[in-house]
């Protein structure tokens, strides 16, 4: 069985020693080093958000194999995870681990997922929930009615919550009893079912009064537009880079799993969307559909 290694370090151990041995002192990086560096921050900026992962053959020949440093036991590579533009990058077990074993029912999947076949990652929580304490009392503001405990909830409690924050607590109400009825059929969480459902029953009555409205995708978010309408009949229902959901209406941002909606800025935006400081925040968002009450303009 051949064995392919997939290193951690991307400078070669010899920069390494040499620096351990002339420590303060200036190193030129080689070509080769600089090449891996680059790759390297690419794959931690565009990888960061896997869409599909696929189970690939572990045995024969072509196994691969990653050296996983400080661990005495190698980790065979079992699983392949695509973003979506169908970019590559093996995945580890432990990796996998860390990111979704408190999925209970997609862990499950990923363990009993066979060769050659592929599951889709589900939108679900971020992991900012201990640092509510972080932001300040001046940027929180109106209470968010649908906080989010399980983690594939905040797609239908972000738009529920800015739906009951605008005064259409029947329209809140509708997208509740969409996801209640998702967890009885176990169906996947999709935000296309949850605007075909909305679309097919906006003239409805789900108050004392007809709600109308008009739902659109925009194609190509832009996050300057976005982040400067501050028209309060709008309705921005993100799903980010990180596949957490948030509603963006007028100066809040609604982040489901928080207590409270939280003031929009580009930070706030950037700390919803979990980036990194060398990611744009022009790849915040992977999906955005506006629900447009006054029926005004177009995104």
């Amino acid at each position: 069985m051949e064995k392919e290694e997939v290193s951690l370090h991307r400078v070669n151990q010899h920069t390494i020693d040499q620096c351990k041995e002339n420590p303060n002192v200036i190193r030129k990086l080689r070509k080769d080093e600089l090449r891996t560096i680059k790759k390297s921050l690419q794959l931690d900026v565009d990888y960061h958000a896997i869409d599909h992962i696929e189970r690939i053959k572990s045995t024969g020949e072509d196994t691969l194999v990653a050296y996983m440093e400080g661990s005495a036991k190698d980790s065979i590579i079992k699983y392949k995870g695509y973003d979506r533009k169908s970019r590559t990058q093996y995945l580890t077990d432990a990796w996998l681990e860390l990111n979704f074993k408190h999925l209970t029912s997609f862990w499950k999947q990923i363990k009993e997922l066979k060769v050659g076949s592929t599951i889709k990652v589900p939108i679900g929580s971020s992991n900012n929930k201990e640092k509510w304490k972080d932001i300040e009392e001046k940027d929180k503001g109106p209470k968010i009615q649908f906080v989010q405990v399980n983690n594939q909830e905040c797609l239908y409690y972000s738009l529920a919550s800015g739906f009951y924050y605008m005064g259409h607590v029947g329209l809140a109400q509708l997208v509740i009893s969409v996801y209640e009825m998702k967890n009885i059929s176990n169906g996947e969480t999709d935000i296309k079912n949850l605007v075909q459902i909305l679309s097919n029953r906006k003239n409805q009555k789900f108050s004392a009064y007809k709600i109308s409205f008009v739902i659109r995708r925009v194609k190509r978010p832009n996050v300057s537009k976005i982040l400067n309408e501050f028209n309060p009949n709008i309705v921005f229902h993100c799903v980010l880079e990180n596949q957490h959901s948030i509603c963006i209406i007028g100066n809040w941002i609604f982040d489901p799993i928080f207590t409270n909606a939280i003031k929009k800025t580009e930070d706030k935006l950037r700390f919803c969307a979990e980036h990194s400081e060398h990611e744009s925040t022009n790849k915040a968002f992977r999906v955005v559909y506006t629900y447009d009450f006054n029926v005004s303009k177009k995104y």
